[in-house]
């Protein structure tokens, strides 16, 4: 006997985040995404670095600590 898998479902509360926040992103002006975008690639810079140019622990953790040139520190 298999199982199907369930459907993943966040629910409402999810669901009315990602609705407001795109209202928030529809109604920024450009100057204020192009700071707020700026402000996210300085915390992550996984979000425009390929994989192989990040050295932060999170993106080693997402590929595996045994990836070459992967050293997690603590």
């Amino acid at each position: 006997m298999t199982e199907e898998p369930a459907r993943f479902d966040p629910g409402p509360a999810f669901r009315d985040d990602v609705r407001r926040a795109r209202a928030r992103v529809a109604a920024m002006t450009p100057e204020a995404a192009k700071a707020l975008l700026i402000e996210l690639v300085g915390r992550m810079p996984s979000l425009v670095l390929a994989p192989d140019e990040c050295r932060s622990s999170v993106l080693g953790y997402r590929r595996g600590p045994n990836d070459p040139g992967m050293e997690l520190t603590s």
